[in-house]
């Protein structure tokens, strides 16, 4: 479903487990766009329950969340190579990435 620029996704569960999983994530998580405003605003949610790769195509404003034990990718969504490179070994993707103003 489409608003103007804003996507809205359902996702529909075969199962309770599957609903669960979705839900309650594990392992490696990565956030595409962590450093706009919808991604800084999750990471402080997610920095004690989770390991996170934290990836944005300027990643200045994250540095500070390295010290939590969190990974920091240089990460440009429109370069498939740098996508593979941020997609290796992680579990969960949160995709925020975007152009805010297209």
């Amino acid at each position: 479903m489409s608003w103007g620029s804003t996507t809205v996704m359902f996702k529909l569960y075969s199962s309770n487990q599957e609903r669960d999983l979705f839900m309650n994530p594990t392992g490696k998580i990565l956030i595409t766009g962590a450093g706009g405003r919808i991604g800084s605003a999750l990471i402080p949610y997610l920095n004690d329950k989770y390991s996170l790769t934290l990836g944005d195509i300027n990643t200045s404003k994250l540095r500070k969340w390295v010290h939590d034990g969190h990974e920091l990718v240089d990460l440009d969504i429109s370069d498939i190579e740098s996508c593979r490179q941020a997609y290796k070994g992680i579990d969960t993707v949160i995709h925020l990435a975007g152009d805010p103003s297209p």
